[in-house]
């Protein structure tokens, strides 16, 4: 375990399509637990679109979880869409920042 997953202390499920039909329509949805720290508050970002917008938390992942925009974050039974996904620079320290709304 590195030194960032020590703070991973909430655990959340991410829901994403797992595939998707001949029409590319999405099918089932999957469920996945992951650690993660959740730091509440209000903030505003700007989405991939261009968009400033309040995000109600910063969701802190290993470097290594894979989520995406099409992604939910459910926390405590609401799911939440995503905003903003960030990896950080740093040379000792690798996690990703969700931006969540």
């Amino acid at each position: 375990m590195g030194l960032i997953e020590s703070y991973f202390t909430n655990k959340i499920d991410r829901v994403y399509q797992a595939s998707t039909d001949k029409w590319g329509e999405p099918t089932e949805a999957t469920e996945e637990d992951v650690h993660c720290r959740i730091d509440w508050g209000s903030r505003r970002i700007t989405t991939p679109a261009g968009d400033q917008v309040v995000s109600s938390a910063k969701v802190m992942f290993k470097a290594s979880q894979t989520i995406n925009y099409e992604d939910k974050i459910v926390i405590d039974d609401i799911r939440h869409i995503i905003l903003s996904i960030r990896e950080p620079k740093d040379f000792m320290i690798q996690f990703k920042e969700v931006y969540i709304a």
